[in-house]
């Protein structure tokens, strides 16, 4: 039975430039850079499979949070899981497809994935999925308070609720999502894929 999907356009105007952004259920995509300028594009690319979580091929590690020293410890409503397996392969796919495209891989930045796993596990504790959390900050507020130095930033999140390794087609089928894992003014990612609440929640972090 198809899924019917509510879409809606929201414009806004950030640092005195008009964005049109588009918010769906299973994908999201956003670019900043350190001017604030702040871009969000979104596709429905959910697989939610009736709501059933299935297992996955990838080797999970149990922990009981994703914190990240000097942002706010997160509440612990859910048990989660760390995909350690399916992020490292949603990285060789990236750079496979970086390789091919004549352009330079993307490296590990451990402050990254520490990012991007808390972003995941925030998403699952809270019960959101958007870029910004119910508080009013994104991911670029988060790497300023712990003095990440950058000049460009982006951040895709997906999520579905049957296997970790398909998060890396949801984005690539996206074109602001592979946008995102295709800049070459991207040097650093980090990957946090965490299992949790009945679904696999995927952040990746981009930056120079």
């Amino acid at each position: 039975m198809k899924k019917n999907i509510l879409r809606k356009i929201v414009t806004a105007v950030i640092a005195g430039t008009t964005v049109s952004s588009f918010s769906s259920l299973g994908v999201s995509a956003a670019t900043i850079d350190s001017n604030t300028n702040y871009n969000t594009i979104a596709n429905n690319l959910l697989n939610s499979n009736n709501g059933q979580a299935q297992g996955t091929n990838n080797t999970s590690t149990s922990t009981d949070s994703a914190d990240v020293q000097g942002l706010p410890k997160l509440p612990a409503n859910y048990s989660i899981n760390v995909q350690a397996a399916a992020e490292q392969k949603i990285l060789e796919l990236m750079n496979q497809k970086r390789s091919e495209a004549g352009i330079k891989p993307l490296t590990i930045d451990n402050t990254l994935v520490q990012v991007a796993r808390y972003k995941s596990n925030d998403m699952i504790q809270n019960n959101f999925f958007d870029h910004t959390n119910p508080d009013g900050t994104k991911w670029t507020n988060w790497l300023q308070t712990i003095g990440y130095k950058y000049t460009t930033s982006g951040e895709n999140i997906a999520y579905n609720t049957s296997d970790a390794a398909q998060l890396f087609d949801q984005w690539w089928n996206s074109e602001g999502h592979r946008e995102n894992m295709m800049n070459p003014s991207y040097t650093k990612v980090g990957i946090g894929v965490i299992y949790g609440n009945g679904k696999y929640m995927g952040t990746q972090e981009f930056s120079n």
